[in-house]
């Protein structure tokens, strides 16, 4: 019997691994997808609408129409996810949670990233009911509302600005003695009559039943331990999910990204990256550049093959 191996292998179920998909069926590429959870974290926002052809979605029911799009081609999906992955005599070795083996000549690398959190009490149960983690994505949901920000980075003071003309009022909370974002963006900052920065203070608790109602503060602040805010957004960041990347060697950025071209190759002629575990798009992680990318890195794929 003659072992199978997969034209392509597509590393993650996020919206640019099912992208994927829907574009190497549309191109009569055989392929298989390892996800666990379609949509990635796409499924987490509670409400998406930056997204074209929807007005408003949540990101749960885009997910759910996402996959019903990706199954009605009838690829091979498996529900687990990858971890482990060699090159053996030209074509790759995957290696699942589950113990399963599955060979690929191609891999896409749509492993997507994971939101750093702060791990107090309460954000787990608010998540997408008060706290946050995208002002891009969920901030409009707050216009004339007071919200925090937790975060005094690039990500934080950015996210701070993104939201200054929506929101009525801004906290920006950071855990140094300053903050730590480019000069540039501080200057920019200061110029915000409705921003106020607490400094050399930490989330220690968010509280609320339903949706968020306060946040408890481990240091008093203008002589109360806690804030009444609408809207938290935890912006310290992300790290890519790029272990299997580093197990093959690949290259990456100075931001631990892996490092790809514009046709959404890695270093290695048969590796291709797609979504927020990537360099492409210019760095900037949305659904919309993460969908694009899928679809770039099959097309390349798609053209190598047309020369083989």
């Amino acid at each position: 019997m003659v072992e199978k191996i997969y034209p392509i292998a597509i590393i993650g179920s996020g919206i640019a691994g099912l992208t994927a998909s829907i574009y190497a069926s549309r191109y009569q590429i055989e392929h298989l997808i390892i996800g666990e959870i379609p949509g990635g974290i796409m499924s987490e926002s509670v409400v998406v609408e930056n997204f074209p052809g929807f007005k408003s979605i949540t990101g749960l029911d885009l997910a759910k129409r996402l996959k019903e799009q990706v199954l009605s081609y009838k690829p091979t999906w498996e529900y687990d996810s990858a971890v482990k992955i060699k090159e053996e005599k030209n074509n790759f070795v995957i290696s699942t949670k589950n113990q399963k083996e599955f060979k690929a000549h191609f891999l896409i690398l749509a492993t997507g990233t994971k939101r750093r959190k702060l791990g107090v009490s309460g954000e787990k149960e608010l998540i997408g009911k008060g706290v946050h983690s995208c002002v891009t994505c969920d901030g409009y949901f707050y216009k004339d509302k007071n919200v925090l920000i937790v975060g005094g980075g690039d990500a934080g003071v950015t996210a701070a600005l993104s939201i200054t003309n929506l929101a009525k009022k801004v906290y920006l909370l950071n855990n140094l003695d300053k903050l730590t974002a480019m000069p540039f963006w501080q200057e920019k900052l200061k110029t915000k009559k409705n921003v106020e920065i607490i400094l050399n203070n930490n989330v220690k608790k968010f509280v609320g039943k339903d949706f968020l109602e306060k946040v408890i503060l481990e240091k008093s602040h203008n002589g109360k331990n806690e804030l009444i805010v609408d809207g938290v957004f935890v912006e310290i960041g992300a790290d890519p999910n790029t272990d299997l990347a580093k197990s093959l060697n690949l290259k990456l950025d100075k931001r631990d990204f892996l490092q790809v071209g514009c046709d959404q190759k890695s270093s290695h002629n048969r590796v291709y990256g797609a979504g927020d575990a990537s360099s492409g798009s210019n760095h900037f992680h949305q659904m919309l550049t993460a969908a694009s990318e899928g679809a770039i890195a099959i097309d390349a794929i798609y053209q190598e093959i047309q020369k083989s």
